[in-house]
């Protein structure tokens, strides 16, 4: 339970800089549902934000409502600073 809560803190201090207003989203493969606002984003999905933060992940879903990226699965992200950041 101390891990989770830790690697909750992490994430939250690290990602909310992909909560920003230019965020790069490539995808092989992208499907909007129009009822949800929400973007689907398949196969290499690589995220960048305007301080060179990158998510890299398989799936991932974007909510242009609340402005929210969530990856599904596998995930690496680098930071600024080169930190590296690997999990699911």
């Amino acid at each position: 339970m101390k891990n989770k809560f830790i690697l909750y803190f992490i994430f939250t201090i690290i990602f909310q800089p992909l909560l920003a207003e230019n965020l790069n989203i490539q995808s092989q493969q992208i499907t909007i549902d129009k009822k949800t606002k929400i973007t689907i984003f398949k196969d290499q999905v690589i995220a960048k934000d305007e301080n060179n933060n990158q998510l890299s992940t398989e799936l991932a879903e974007y909510n242009k409502e609340i402005k929210l990226l969530k990856s599904i699965g596998p995930t690496t992200v680098i930071t600024e600073n080169n930190f590296i950041i690997e999990g699911e």
